[in-house]
């Protein structure tokens, strides 16, 4: 059986959930060393709450737990990828990792967060867990591990989702919408 790739992308900053996801990473070790790796994509960042290149290497083994670092082929390693992980609370827009998540149809762990849950319907495309929560996080990348038919279905979710609340068209119309509403 192939490996399957659980990824994140993001700057490697603390609110993006980085090392809650090496902790849930670390609670599944046990089980799933040999079955699974974790991908964490994207580079060090030069804000306060930044995690060194030390921490990260600390935490990352180079198998089981991989920091891949800035990558310009990130559509690729989504296809080669099996689940979405991204427990972040930056307080951000939407983010763009989980929008292409869904365009590319793959399942989505995130946090019930300002703009994370805007990209998943839980138990639908995925799960949302708790912020700070790596046990959480664990524990519903745990059903996704185990339910290769449900990471397939919630990925054709995802899909769906992506059609329907992120094509340019959508995405446009809103934008519009909120224009007109601040003008009048």
């Amino acid at each position: 059986m192939e490996k399957l790739h659980i990824i994140f992308t993001a700057r490697m900053v603390r609110e993006k959930g980085t090392l809650v996801l090496a902790d849930a990473a670390e609670l599944l070790r046990d089980d799933y060393h040999d079955k699974i790796d974790f991908w964490l994509c994207g580079r060090l960042s030069t804000t306060p709450n930044s995690l060194t290149e030390i921490e990260l290497r600390s935490r990352c083994d180079g198998s089981y737990i991989q920091w891949l670092g800035f990558r310009t082929d990130i559509i690729d390693l989504l296809r080669r990828a099996s689940i979405v992980a991204f427990p972040s609370w930056y307080r951000e827009g939407v983010p763009r990792s989980l929008i292409e998540a869904c365009a590319i149809g793959r399942p989505i762990v995130t946090t019930d967060s300002i703009g994370c849950r805007d990209t998943v319907v839980d138990g639908f495309n995925g799960y949302l867990v708790p912020v700070r929560d790596s046990v959480a996080l664990a524990d519903k990348l745990r059903i996704l591990i185990d339910n290769p038919d449900m990471r397939r279905q919630m990925g054709a979710n995802s899909r769906i989702i992506a059609e329907r609340d992120f094509s340019i068209e959508t995405v446009v119309n809103k934008h519009l919408e909120i224009y007109r509403r601040l003008v009048s």
